[in-house]
């Protein structure tokens, strides 16, 4: 007869079949090599400029895209400072698990290590370039009292009377006082740069006949020209802009290997895993691709971007390369 306190074999061995059982679930939850569901709280959308700027409205735009795709709250955080260094150190810092991601544009990303002697991150080492969201070509743009009627017409007026043009920018290391460098380096020419506070007192003063040039973005640029407030010679992207469509590139006018885009992508900090970096591109190129966000970008004067992380980051060293050289060769120094 059994002892009472005893207990029967099969029923031991059901309970440390169960036991086994769980130990192992607990062991390939806690295993590093297995895959973790993702995401399983809100994700924070870093846009390193103030609210209302170029890079907050892209942000804004694919936050909510991406707070649908991934059934979690994408929530935006501006952290300014530093022409948008300090929020994309920020990032660089963060845990590589997926749930602290940058919104970017070209100056943080490509400019900015080349201005400041210290910025906290290497933009290529410490950041994972996921996919580029949007693009604009800057509108090479003048007064129309200036007596040139293209391309061609403003280099020869420039190179007979050198340094007597001007052109001016929102301040020293911005796209625009980048893009004016470029083209004088490219075409040979001596223009006067002129800095201001911010690109709307440079618009307003060529506006205005106080100066003669500027490079300006596309939602400023078009509806200047549209007024007939402004006169258009070009645009900067590879390929002509449908929204100003009679507009040349500035290398079809002439000005050979000029491309100057801004571009707008996602980043994550270095060594977060390549299932997390995946499924994000394949979220926000579903995002970019719907019809409600090219709607959008059409009214801020946008054009969507996509591009494989592999792809991406090739696109970023290149403008970290190219854009260092323009630095150094024009001297270009922060303010």
């Amino acid at each position: 007869m059994p002892n009472r306190f005893s207990v029967p074999i099969l029923h031991r061995m059901g309970v440390c079949t169960v036991l086994v059982g769980i130990l192992a679930l607990l062991a390939i939850k806690a295993s590093p090599g297995i895959a973790q569901p993702w995401p399983t709280k809100p994700l924070r959308l870093i846009a390193p400029f103030p609210p209302g700027g170029s890079s907050d409205l892209v942000a804004r735009v694919i936050s909510q895209g991406l707070t649908d795709a991934l059934g979690q709250p994408v929530v935006i955080e501006n952290r300014a400072g530093v022409g948008g260094s300090l929020g994309s150190a920020l990032v660089a810092r963060a845990a590589p698990d997926g749930y602290t991601l940058l919104l970017a544009g070209i100056g943080p990303i490509a400019t900015n290590v080349h201005l400041y002697p210290d910025i906290g991150y290497d933009p290529v080492k410490d950041l994972i370039a996921v996919t580029p969201v949007a693009t604009a070509p800057t509108l090479l743009v003048g007064h129309p009292s200036i007596p040139a009627q293209d391309v061609q017409g403003l280099l020869t007026l420039a190179r007979k009377r050198p340094g007597a043009l001007t052109c001016g920018s929102g301040g020293v290391g911005t796209p625009a006082h980048l893009g004016c460098e470029m083209f004088k380096l490219l075409a040979r020419v001596d223009i006067l740069h002129v800095a201001y506070k911010g690109s709307g007192q440079a618009i307003n003063d060529l506006i205005a006949g106080h100066i003669h040039l500027a490079f300006a973005s596309t939602p400023v640029g078009i509806p200047n020209l549209r007024a007939g407030r402004l006169r258009g010679y070009a645009v900067t992207s590879t390929a002509r802009t449908p929204q100003a469509s009679d507009l040349p590139t500035l290398d079809e006018a002439g000005v050979k290997g000029y491309v100057f885009d801004s571009w707008w992508g996602a980043f994550l900090p270095a060594r977060t895993p390549a299932p997390i970096v995946d499924r994000l591109a394949a979220e926000i190129g579903r995002v970019v691709g719907s019809p409600a966000t090219r709607d959008r970008y059409a009214s801020l004067g946008l054009d969507p971007l996509l591009q494989t992380p592999a792809e991406f980051a090739e696109r970023v060293r290149a403008d970290v390369d190219r854009i260092g050289r323009l630095v150094r060769e024009a001297r270009i120094k922060a303010d």
